[in-house]
């Protein structure tokens, strides 16, 4: 017998040696278990014959490691011992097919991800016949927006399938951390796994049967610091739901609903025969799932998510996001057509319809200009034009307090220019008339007299053109003589009667006479004593009964 090394390990069933321990350390650096220095101390101590085996002892008699990481090792362990061809690290996931481990594959040196399938489905024959034959089939495809595979086989009871390990989030992930993703970032994605679709489709015939959000990683190189790169790779994963076109229906039975049914086509659902257009269902429901956060149809149960597939008319994703292109609300509704004629015939027609979108929305995003949403307060003129407009004697109220100040902003601000001055004198004369600032000083210009409003009485103008008190020479903004000072001046003001004293007898804020006498009379009085005359007999009642 050779000797054992992790390049050259035994056979499945057959002895073990220096290689399982160091397997096993492989497992606790990827899985960051337990304390190198302790690891270090119980491997220097153990004995010639089946160190694994002492090595797992002295890991839980040393209490290095938990009970369920002890349990989730032994697993490891024994997946190791049964597929000596690859060098297990960490367990990465686990679906209805079988669990997924990070492993090396010894032959190529490189990290793999390999899927084992589960017991249930290797004790079905046919199951195991037409998954071997479609992973068979996958090995010689190479395309950048796929997960190639790397070997598919078996080692005794044991099926597996290694494929290339992706190192990035799943969309799934995607849509946990941020309910929903960008319209430009899920074109961009969804384009690259129709690629892929198209090109397993043209050169093999295969149907996927099994689109979902889960299914689709994202490969990022790391260099930018967006949330959404447009330079994120797509890669579509577990092809182990694959379809041959031209397949007979009834090898495919066992295995017709174990694709999502959130995302599977009305005529997956019926179990009629398949093409690529049930993948373009199930790419168009995951984009659905993408733009909205929502999958298109929800129930209860699958059972009822089924029949929605079958019955419920084709969800608009602009009802859920008002704000997306019309061209991608109809990309969707297209490939979600419950007739497959109606949908896109192929992957092809799908792309072109796909780059129609993102050019629209580059267009869109592209034409958007910052827009200020409300005129600044106060815009002051500069030096220059202060300057000129003294020399010219120009009566004019500048520009932007004409129009972009308000008469109540106006007279606030400067009634607080006043109060910061510590006293407002009584001789102070009215030399600002904040309403109909650009109307008067435009009939100034023209000699015309504006025409009175013929909705206000001359009460209501009056008591608009309130004056405002300032100190003779001072200017109304920053209270230093300047051009616009004189301006101001020159505007005519008219004189308001002071307000009439407050009604201190009603109140302010309910209008109500606090004088008067609250209550509603004797009447409730009349009842009050009439329930207590009763209790009083009431009670008298019950003492003489005793």
């Amino acid at each position: 017998m050779p000797q054992a090394s992790p390049n050259n390990p035994p056979s499945a069933g057959g002895g073990s040696g220096d290689w399982l321990v160091q397997a096993i350390e492989g497992m606790l650096v990827a899985n960051g278990w337990g304390a190198a220095t302790k690891i270090a101390q119980i491997k220097a101590t153990l004995p010639a014959g089946e160190p694994h085996r002492a090595f797992l002892r002295g890991l839980a008699d040393q209490r290095v490691l938990t009970t369920e990481q002890i349990a989730q090792l032994d697993v490891l362990v024994h997946q190791q011992r049964s597929l000596p061809g690859f060098q297990m690290l960490k367990k990465v996931g686990a679906g209805g097919m079988g669990t997924v481990y990070l492993a090396i594959h010894r032959a190529s040196g490189e990290q793999i991800a390999l899927k084992v399938i589960s017991a249930r489905l290797a004790l079905d024959s046919d199951f195991l016949g037409r998954f071997h034959r479609e992973t068979t089939a996958l090995q010689g495809l190479r395309h950048p927006h796929i997960c190639n595979v790397v070997e598919s086989g078996s080692e005794g009871s044991t099926h597996y399938l290694a494929m290339e390990y992706i190192n990035g989030p799943a969309l799934a992930g995607l849509l946990k951390e941020y309910r929903a993703l960008p319209e430009s970032y899920v074109l961009n994605i969804v384009r690259q796994v129709a690629e892929g679709l198209g090109y397993v489709w043209s050169k093999a015939g295969i149907v996927h049967r099994d689109i979902k959000p889960e299914n689709i990683l994202v490969q990022r190189s790391g260099t930018g610091g967006d949330l959404f790169p447009l330079d994120d790779v797509a890669k579509l994963i577990d092809f182990g739901l694959v379809k041959m076109a031209n397949e007979d229906e009834h090898l495919t039975q066992t295995g017709m609903t174990i694709g999502t049914p959130l995302y599977m086509s009305p005529e997956q659902v019926r179990g009629e025969k398949l093409d690529c257009r049930s993948d373009i269902y199930g790419l168009g429901a995951t984009t659905y799932h993408l733009l909205t956060g929502m999958p298109p149809f929800r129930a209860s149960s699958p059972g009822a998510i089924m029949s929605a597939h079958l019955t419920e008319p084709v969800p608009d994703p602009g009802d859920l996001v008002p704000g997306l292109s019309a061209s991608v609300r109809r990309l969707v509704q297209t490939t979600m057509a419950k007739v497959a004629d109606a949908r896109f015939i192929d992957f092809t027609a799908l792309l072109r319809a796909i780059d129609q979108a993102l050019e629209e929305v580059r267009e869109r995003s592209g034409a958007g200009k910052m827009q200020l949403l409300r005129k600044p307060l106060v815009v002051k003129k500069s030096a220059a034009k202060r300057n000129e407009s003294a020399e010219s004697g120009e009566t004019l109220v500048p520009t932007p307090m004409r129009e972009g100040t308000s008469r109540r902003v106006l007279r606030k601000h400067i009634e607080l220019r006043q109060s910061d001055s510590g006293e407002i004198r009584p001789g102070m004369q009215p030399r600002i008339v904040a309403p109909s600032i650009a109307g008067d000083a435009l009939s100034r210009k023209t000699g015309d007299t504006p025409p009175p409003s013929p909705t206000r009485d001359a009460g209501h103008e009056s008591s608009e053109r309130r004056p405002i008190d300032l100190e003779p020479g001072t200017d109304a903004l920053t209270r230093t003589p300047s051009s616009k000072e004189r301006a101001l001046r020159q505007v005519e003001a008219k004189n308001l009667p002071a307000p009439p004293p407050p009604d201190l007898a009603r109140s302010a804020v309910f209008d109500e006479d606090p004088t008067r006498t609250a209550g509603a009379g004797i009447v409730p009085w009349i009842i009050l004593a009439a329930a207590a005359a009763v209790a009083v007999v009431c009670a008298v009642w019950q003492l003489i009964g005793r």
